[in-house]
């Protein structure tokens, strides 16, 4: 299907030529330049956001090639910045991170887009004009390696927005056919000095089936010339601790935990509030959970309607900033949490997600954002965390000896290198809210034609409520200086089409931490690893099945540069 496509759009333009037809592509590249010149000489922007019935405000700036957005949702905050230091995102619950090509591929072919680069070389080539109907102008933006854009141009001739591009569609994930399809609206107007302006603009988020899951629209209400980008749209691209995080003494704060059925439960405490809530600790959620009695002793708003993923599930959410919390018991020590984002768990439509970690003793789910603040060193044997401020921690002093690292990319979630079967490299969610070693994304292995012997099904409890999942055995699995043999994993998918589109590999479980001490640093973006004697030999011997496979070639180490990065966190790092 997709070489018929690419045939066809081979096609198209002699064929247009042969039966004397406009040129309509450098037509809408000709009306295209007039409306982007607007922002190249410096164009601020400011209105309405309503999201799924949630109403927030953005101010956004365009100059010299430079885009930054702002946007406000009640005390959420986030802003994003694309130019000439890449595509960034960050917010005031967030750590700064770059949004690469290989992370989003449908973000990346979308900002090709509008920011107009799209126009120049070497992009230009790739815009092909398919056909015209009632609709307007159809064209395919389809460069290599990213997601194909359809898009459509204004053709009334007699209409401001002749030739601009009307409507634009991209599906997260191509190849899966549950991915989401994200689709734009463009609405334009002219200033008081006739240049073309963006009015309106409006998004959904479609299911396979077309059915709207997200919606999302923009109505600017005010536009103004611009000679520089004023200082409220700087952007700090350093990893600061998120907050004003409590000051600790240098040897850190010990936090006493509860560990129980493989999982990690840490106590939350409130303000105003004599009682304590136990969370499950979850790596793997970018936002909090809570259920309606934590929420109540918390007593944040929430501000943000939207619909939350996960393991092939979803569930809507309204999400708020949650800056009433400590971390420990409320009649012991504790350390303030600075704002993270959390909502509330809705007993209609999740009343088994509440059951289930009731079932434990928990109130919810504690998220990542933690370790956006602290640094932080699990010592589950002992049943405890640690927590270091981040300019004052340093792992030769903190850590025992050997100790091994792993580099971290981290985004909204913390991802690291992984390897299956010594034949596929791919990144995997560090995910402590996972009982088990691993899950492995079903898009992926199918992507790989990688197939695993299935041992049996069985149903668990997702954020969407339950769902049946298979397991299988995964012969040999690496990462960092843990080698995993025979080992039973969870095949999970992605209905969204975000983790299949970066070819996520799967997540990695809690496991990992009840080997040995762990300690994120996400502001170095490093994870470290006191192994014990057993972990320690199988550090070396890991080590060395590595670099023999490394040796036998690409297809059997999946590329020699990929073992050596991942073997470079283990020697350099081991002692320190």
């Amino acid at each position: 299907m997709r070489i018929l496509l690419a045939t066809l759009i081979a096609l198209l333009p002699a064929l247009a030529a042969a039966q004397d037809k406009p040129d309509y592509r450098e037509m809408h590249r000709e009306a295209a330049r007039k409306y982007f010149n607007s922002f190249e000489q410096g164009l601020l922007l400011s209105g309405r956001i309503e999201q799924n019935g949630s109403e927030g405000d953005f101010r956004a700036v365009f100059h010299d090639d430079v885009w930054i957005v702002k946007y406000n949702y009640g005390d959420l905050q986030s802003i994003s910045y694309y130019g000439e230091k890449g595509n960034w995102a960050g917010s005031n619950y967030t750590l700064p991170y770059q949004i690469e090509e290989k992370d989003s591929p449908s973000n990346a072919v979308m900002n090709i887009l509008a920011s107009g680069d799209y126009l120049n070389d070497p992009w230009w080539d790739d815009m092909h004009y398919i056909d015209e109907d009632a609709g307007g102008y159809n064209f395919v933006f389809s460069p290599e390696g990213l997601p194909p854009v359809k898009l459509v141009m204004f053709s009334d001739k007699d209409d401001p927005e002749y030739m601009q591009v009307m409507t634009s569609e991209v599906r997260f994930a191509p190849d899966d056919p549950e991915s989401i399809t994200y689709r734009t609206f463009y609405y334009y107007t002219t200033d008081e000095e006739g240049r073309l302006i963006t009015e309106k603009e409006t998004s959904s988020e479609l299911d396979q089936n077309g059915n709207r899951i997200n919606f999302t629209e923009y109505i600017v209400d005010h536009t103004e010339m611009v000679d520089d980008i004023p200082a409220e749209f700087n952007f700090d691209f350093e990893r600061h601790p998120v907050g004003n995080p409590q000051q600790l003494a240098p040897e850190g704060v010990d936090v006493d935990i509860v560990v129980k059925n493989g999982y990690m439960f840490v106590p939350l405490s409130f303000e105003g509030s004599d009682n304590t809530h136990y969370f499950l600790l979850d790596t793997g959620a970018s936002a909090s959970l809570f259920s309606p009695a934590a929420a109540a002793d918390a007593n944040f708003e929430t501000s943000l309607n939207t619909k939350a993923h996960g393991h092939g599930s979803s569930a809507d959410f309204s999400i708020g900033l949650c800056e009433s919390a400590y971390l420990g018991t409320a009649d012991g020590d504790h350390v303030k949490l600075s704002g993270f984002p959390a909502t509330v768990i809705d007993p209609s439509s999740s009343q088994v997600l509440i059951d289930t970690l009731g079932s434990y003793g928990a109130s919810g789910l504690m998220g990542i954002s933690l370790f956006h603040q602290y640094v932080t060193r699990f010592d589950l044997p002992n049943n405890r965390l640690t927590l270091y401020n981040a300019d004052n921690f340093d792992p030769d002093t903190a850590l025992s000896r050997p100790y091994a690292f792993l580099e971290l990319d981290v985004e909204d979630l913390v991802y690291a290198l992984g390897r299956l079967n010594y034949s596929v490299l791919g990144e995997v969610v560090i995910d402590t809210g996972l009982q088990l070693d691993l899950a492995l994304l079903s898009e992926t292995l199918d992507h790989y034609g990688v197939e695993l012997e299935k041992q049996y099904s069985g149903e668990s409890t997702v954020v969407g409520g339950v769902r049946k999942f298979d397991f299988v055995n995964v012969p040999a699995f690496d990462i960092g200086p843990l080698h995993l043999e025979n080992k039973i994993a969870s095949i999970t998918s992605d209905d969204r089409g975000t983790m299949s589109g970066r070819l996520l590999l799967g997540y990695v479980g809690v496991f990992f931490f009840q080997q040995q001490r762990v300690t994120l640093d996400l502001f170095n973006q490093k994870m470290y690893i006191e192994p014990d004697a057993e972990v320690q030999q199988q550090m070396r011997e890991n080590f060395e099945a590595q670099q023999q496979a490394a040796a036998e070639g690409p297809d059997a180490a999946g590329a020699d540069s990929a073992a050596d990065e991942m073997a470079a966190g283990q020697e350099e790092g081991n002692g320190g």
